[in-house]
């Protein structure tokens, strides 16, 4: 079957639609999901550019935090130098991979990582540094994004944000 549209209608179901003599026939159920499931994964193999990776929001949104807060203290040398999270400063040519593999490490190591690092940096719990990045802020927000996107690997949901189209890929 080759089909021209596909529709999704308002409980979520995928239908295809084909022209024909007398307006666009409809193809409902499994036929049409699998034309959507199909053209879908077409569409995902080439990985769309905007759908954001880890490595991506890391760079872009959660490295200049990083610079310009945490590095004051979580340096080498530094009054947090001990920890578990140790930055490398932006003058390191390689900071960027470097701390990223720092968050990478602490999540692969420590029991629900991601919760104790926005616990930290609100200050939900005891942070030496008080709360840098506070809760609901768009810091917070950023952070938040970069710890899921790494925690899980490269989802769906950043690639699909509709939860029917999501469904049917899934």
């Amino acid at each position: 079957m080759t089909c021209d549209r596909f529709v999704l209608d308002s409980e979520g179901d995928s239908r295809a639609e084909q022209p024909g003599r007398r307006g666009w026939r409809r193809f409902a159920g499994s036929r049409a999901a699998t034309g959507v499931a199909a053209a879908l994964a077409t569409l995902l193999a080439g990985a769309p550019s905007w759908a954001q990776t880890a490595a991506d929001a890391f760079e872009e949104d959660v490295s200049p935090i990083v610079q310009s807060r945490c590095i004051n203290c979580h340096v080498d040398g530094g009054v947090s130098g001990n920890t578990r999270l140790v930055f490398v400063p932006s003058s390191n040519a390689d900071h960027l991979a470097l701390n990223l593999q720092e968050f990478e490490d602490f999540l692969a190591n420590v029991p629900d990582g991601a919760d104790r690092i926005l616990d930290k940096i609100s200050a939900r719990i005891m942070h030496g540094g008080g709360a840098q990045v506070p809760e609901g802020s768009d810091g917070y927000e950023k952070i938040a994004s970069f710890l899921e996107l790494l925690g899980e690997g490269e989802v769906v949901e950043q690639i699909i944000p509709d939860d029917a189209l999501r469904a049917v890929v899934e």
